[in-house]
């Protein structure tokens, strides 16, 4: 028997921002090696509630699946935007959207010199 089904993907990449007033942060004494521990933690404590998030996320989850999509893939993270981070997505987004194409990969194979006797 023969299967006339097509699956059809659906695929939305979304990307949000959220401010951070980082002044009140910076005017706190830290030791150096508590600094990063330190400032994941202010972020977190400042940036809306991860449950809230969660549940917007399942929810648009659960409308699509109601509309006969199955979600086959779920990415979703957050972390600090900083200006290194902006720049390897902006090459990213600029390597894989443009037209031309990457030179492919060239493996080089070194082979040691025999000694000649």
């Amino acid at each position: 028997m023969e299967n006339n089904i097509v699956k059809t993907i659906l695929q939305a990449e979304l990307r949000f921002t959220y401010p951070v007033n980082m002044s009140e942060f910076n005017q706190r004494m830290l030791k150096v090696d508590d600094i990063n521990n330190a400032r994941k933690e202010y972020l977190r404590e400042k940036s809306p509630a991860e449950e809230k998030i969660i549940e917007i996320f399942s929810r648009l989850e659960k409308e699509l699946s109601e509309l006969g999509y199955t979600c086959v893939k779920n990415v979703t993270y957050s972390y600090e935007e900083n200006p290194s981070s902006m720049l390897k997505d902006l090459l990213k987004d600029v390597i894989l959207g443009s037209d031309i194409p990457t030179p492919p990969i060239q493996k080089i194979i070194t082979i040691p010199k025999q000694a000649v006797l």
